[in-house]
């Protein structure tokens, strides 16, 4: 009699832990079937990472037209003889509350500081006039701002993302240390900030990935 009382009593818990473990396993599936309807589209949930290498280039003194003005070019090296050559990595990517973006250098591929900056409401000085990049209240998270050419840069990108009426917060990853070590004059430190930010926009916009 003990005996058949005892297997009657370990019946009900064997199915009890049954239904439990049947519970546990339930809110994974229902996860994954949200996040595919179109309330709740999955690229939202994996937002896409864009990447981009480019090659900034600046001719030395015997490369200089004769209008003593040099250019960017993406061509060979020809010609270049004591030139500025860059190699930066950029990436971009857009969550729901923020924007993320590095660029960073070929010798190193790692950011030396990460910025913050947060849009502030939009009123007369939320834009620039061209061929000015003013300088911008821009938070340092982690590192330091190694050189005066990364808040330049941070202030740039920041400008021109406003521009198309972003209004999320801005995260910079940059490193530009070794470049602003070869770019002599103020000239060519603007022709390589207009040429990283504008690459930049472009990684951003081929995604569509800034609010319009």
């Amino acid at each position: 009699m003990h005996t058949s009382v005892e297997k009657k009593q370990k019946a009900p818990r064997k199915r009890t832990a049954e239904r439990m473990s049947s519970r546990a396993c339930d809110p994974p599936q229902a996860t994954t079937l949200a996040a595919a309807t179109p309330e709740h589209p999955v690229v939202e949930l994996q937002p896409a990472l864009r990447q981009r290498t480019i090659t900034f280039r600046f001719p030395g003194p015997s490369s200089v037209s004769s209008t003593g003005t040099g250019v960017v070019a993406e061509g060979s090296d020809n010609g270049m003889d004591g030139g500025i050559r860059a190699v930066l990595h950029l990436s971009a990517r857009c969550f729901v509350d923020y924007v993320l973006v590095f660029v960073t250098e070929e010798q190193t591929c790692a950011p030396g500081v990460l910025l913050r900056y947060d849009a502030p409401a939009l009123g007369p000085g939320a834009f620039m006039y061209d061929e000015e990049t003013p300088s911008l209240d821009v938070s340092v998270l982690l590192g330091l701002r190694d050189h005066p050419l990364t808040n330049l840069l941070a202030s740039a990108i920041a400008h021109r993302i406003r521009r198309y009426g972003e209004a999320r917060p801005l995260l910079m990853g940059l490193s530009v240390v070794q470049t602003a070590k070869t770019l002599s004059s103020s000239h060519i430190k603007k022709l390589f900030l207009d040429y990283a930010v504008s690459n930049l926009l472009e990684l951003l916009g081929e995604g569509q990935l800034l609010s319009k």
